[in-house]
This record gives C-alpha cells, structure tokens and sequence, in this order.
C-alpha cells in the first residue's frame, strides 16, 4: 500500500515538472514577436534621404544594413522603438538594399530600392596634342573615352571630323586641309557634361602651290545706278580680297576655300570709270574688273535762274491778325500760307502790287472754313503727282523756265511755299539736266529760314503735286 502511494507521488512530481517546462516554454514562443510600419521602399530619386522605421517587439533587438549606403542612427533596442535610417546619395545604377532587423530567433527584412543617379562625367583621349610634320593634308583617328554623351568643336575651318557628337565611347577621324601659308595651330574641343577636353594640332608652314578661280571676271555695267552682283570664289587656301577704289566694296575682304561674296557698286555722278577687286591665295592672284558708264557730269558753269516773284510773309502786320474768313478765327498768320502763296504768283504773273488781304477779300476765293478755291484764282488742279525728286524736281524747273511760278505743298498738312527759281543745275553726258531739291529756290511765307525746296522737304516732306497757273 505504501509503494503504490509513493508511485503516485512520484507520477505527479513528473507530471507537475513537465507542465512547467511546457508552460515556459509557450512563454518564451510567445514573446518572440516583430513587426515593422513599414517594410519596402521603392525611392523616385538618387539624392541623399532619410526616413523613420518603427519596430514594434517585446523583446530586445538588433538591426544589419546590408551595403553602406544605407545607415540607422541606431542598431539595437528593447521593445517598441521608432529609429532613423539614411540613404547617401546615388551616382551610379540603379541599386538596392536591405536591413535585417532581429528579435530573438524572428527577423524582419527591410528592402529599400534607390534609382539609377547622376554620374559625374569624365573625359579622356588617348592623345592631345599633334605636331604634324608636313604642311599637307592629312588625318588622324581620335579615340574619345567617356560615361556621358559629347561633343567636338574645331576652332578653325581647316580642321574638320567626320562627326561632331556622341555618347560613350567613340573612335572619331580628323581631317586637316594643306596648309600653303604660315605656320598654324587649331584646337578640337570636347565637350562632356561640364568639363572639356582640348586637343592641339600644330601644322607648318606650307609648300602647297594655291590656285584661285572666279565664276566671273569682267563686268560691263549697262547703268551708272548703285548696284550689287554675288561672286563666287573657288581656292584650296585662305584667300583676301581688296578694290582699289573706294566705290567699290564687298560684304566680306577674307575667307577660306570656297566662299561667295557680294560686291557694292555706288552709283556714279562723273565720267566713265574703272575698278578692280584684287584676290589673293597664296602667292596667287585673281583680278576682277568693273566697268561702270558716265552718270551725272557736273556743269562748271552755273545753270542758275529765278522769277521776280516777291515774299509775302502771313505775318505781315497789314494783314496777318485778319482772319480767314467772318466764320473762322484762324487768321493769315496761322492758316495764310496759300493765300499769300497766290498773292505772290498773282503778283508776278501781273506784275501787279497785289496783296493777300486782296486774294482774301476775292469773292468766292475761300471757302467758309478759309480753304483755298483754287479755280477761282485761275490756278490748274494738280493731275500728276510725281513720285521721285528727279521727276519732281524736273517739273518745277521746266515750269519755272516757262515763267511760271509753282505753289508746292506739304505732304500731309496744308502748308504751301511757292517755287520761283534754281541754281546750279547740273546736265548728264547728253546734256540733260538733272535737277534735286537742292537745286529749287522757294519762298515761304511762313519761315524766311527755308530758301531751297531740300531744306522745305527735310523739314515738312512734299506731296509730289504742284499749283500753277
């Protein structure tokens, strides 16, 4: 009876102690827990960032980066913790990191992914600098080794490639022309991302015999008008250009290879003349010959002539307070300038003493607002309005040569002066007289200041139509 009683005893010593490592033991599992607020991040940019990782465990823990880039301000804790982990910068591929956070036999991985990033462009080339020893054409290949695309400027026309940019590597050709003058140097730069690379090219001095040739060499010009024509030059050098007169000149004096250039003609006003524009290549020359024919000869002798036409100025104190007309207050001296423009060619065609307060006092002479009737005063209506000043001018000249003064007037505004004569003419090869502005004596009843029709124009413009009678 004693044996059975200590049997059970002993069961339920066992009984009790497993129980106690089973409990334990649910314990321990239960407390090996880890969770994260968030466990995967996909960055939009290589720059420099941080961000907040909170750890939720009721146990101590460790964290791992798994590459350098990615740091914790932190690496173990107990319990819940928020820690802070940064990301440096990115200048290469895309690339992507883990941190391994654990808490007793549990871990939880973070994955972070960080884009491709700017890589700082670097330039090289297997050589710089060349030292040619002949003055002929010739070539080289370029290697260019870089991360970034590039690109290749020659400072100098007689150094060109067979491509002027890329990306990465490239094998590129130069190009360089015969040298037939002095001694150069050029330079290729080449360009990656902010930095540049240069390559020098020394060539000598040149043997190479220069040829030049023109798409034209001789012009006859028909008219002794200014004008231009385009020329065309065809050299394997650098070629200069000069005229050996000063009414000839060119857009552009130097130049190399083909090149078309424009010449400018001045008009003349004198005899027949020649000039020549003189192009050099090498110790090669081209000479291009211009013929222009006379234009306008200056007459030495003076061509001068005049009508004893008198000035009326609306000023006048005998007249110039009077106004226009019994509806107006614009009087002779602000608005007078036609009536006393026909008072003076009245005065000449009659020989008479007539006066503007006579044309004023003309019944019908002015209408109510104090316009000129041009009819009433026997003067032609305008039927030709002249265009150029050679025309204009001509017109009054002949009028004036008829004894006929001529009322001119202002472009836009009602301003008249009377034409009563010219000086110094001048005549063409055939004698023609070719009369400007300059040459037309007038009289304006507003300004004694203005005596010839140029000084008028300059002043107010002309309407290109004259009053006569």
């Amino acid at each position: 009876m004693k044996k059975v009683i200590l049997n059970r005893k002993i069961i339920s010593f066992i009984l009790i102690f497993v129980m106690l490592i089973i409990t334990n033991t649910i314990t321990v599992l239960a407390t090996t827990t880890i969770s994260t607020d968030w466990s995967n991040w996909n960055m939009t940019s290589p720059a420099s960032n941080s961000s907040s990782l909170k750890i939720t465990t009721n146990t101590a823990w460790v964290a791992n980066s798994s590459v350098s880039w990615i740091t914790l301000n932190t690496y173990s804790g107990s319990s819940s913790t928020s820690i802070m982990m940064y990301i440096a910068a990115n200048t290469g591929a895309a690339r992507t990191g883990y941190i391994t956070i654990y808490a007793g036999n549990t871990s939880k991985t973070i994955t972070i992914n960080q884009p491709v990033g700017t890589v700082a462009a670097s330039i090289s080339t297997d050589w710089s600098n060349w030292n040619m020893t002949s003055p002929t054409t010739n070539s080289s290949a370029l290697k260019i080794t870089t991360n970034t695309s590039w690109a290749a400027n020659p400072s100098v026309s007689w150094i060109t490639l067979n491509t002027y940019s890329g990306a990465g590597t490239a094998n590129i050709m130069m190009y360089i022309a015969a040298n037939t003058g002095a001694a150069r140097t050029g330079y290729i730069t080449i360009y990656a991302g902010n930095i540049s690379k240069t390559i020098t090219i020394n060539q000598p001095a040149g043997t190479v015999a220069a040829t030049i040739s023109t798409d034209w060499s001789n012009w006859n010009m028909t008219s002794p008008a200014a004008n231009s024509s385009a020329l065309k030059i065809t050299t394997n050098t650098e070629w200069s250009a000069s005229s050996n007169v000063s009414w000839i000149t060119l857009n552009t004096y130097s130049g190399a290879s083909t090149t078309n250039i424009m010449i400018y003609i001045t008009a003349n006003t004198d005899v027949a003349r020649t000039g020549c524009i003189i192009i050099r290549a090498g110790n090669a020359t081209k000479t291009i010959t211009i013929n222009q024919p006379a234009g306008v000869i200056i007459n030495t002798s003076s061509n001068s002539y005049s009508l004893n036409v008198p000035r009326y100025a609306q000023s006048d104190s005998r007249w110039g307070n009077t106004t226009m007309t019994s509806s107006t207050s614009n009087t002779i001296s602000n608005r007078g300038c036609a009536v006393c423009s026909v008072a003076m060619l009245e005065a000449y065609k009659k020989n008479s003493s007539i006066t503007p307060l006579e044309i004023r006092n003309r019944s019908g002479q002015l209408t109510s607002s104090g316009d000129m009737v041009w009819s009433v005063a026997g003067i032609q209506t305008p039927s030709v309005k002249y265009s150029t000043e050679n025309q204009y001018a001509k017109a009054i000249y002949d009028q004036i040569n008829n004894n006929n003064p001529v009322i001119v007037q202002y472009n836009t505004q009602w301003h008249y002066v009377i034409a009563y004569g010219y000086q110094n003419v001048s005549k063409d090869a055939n004698g023609n007289p070719v009369v400007y502005y300059s040459n037309i004596l007038i009289r304006d009843p507003a300004s004694d200041n203005l005596q010839t029709l140029d000084k008028f124009v300059a002043k107010y413009g002309i309407s290109g139509l004259l009053y006569y009678r």
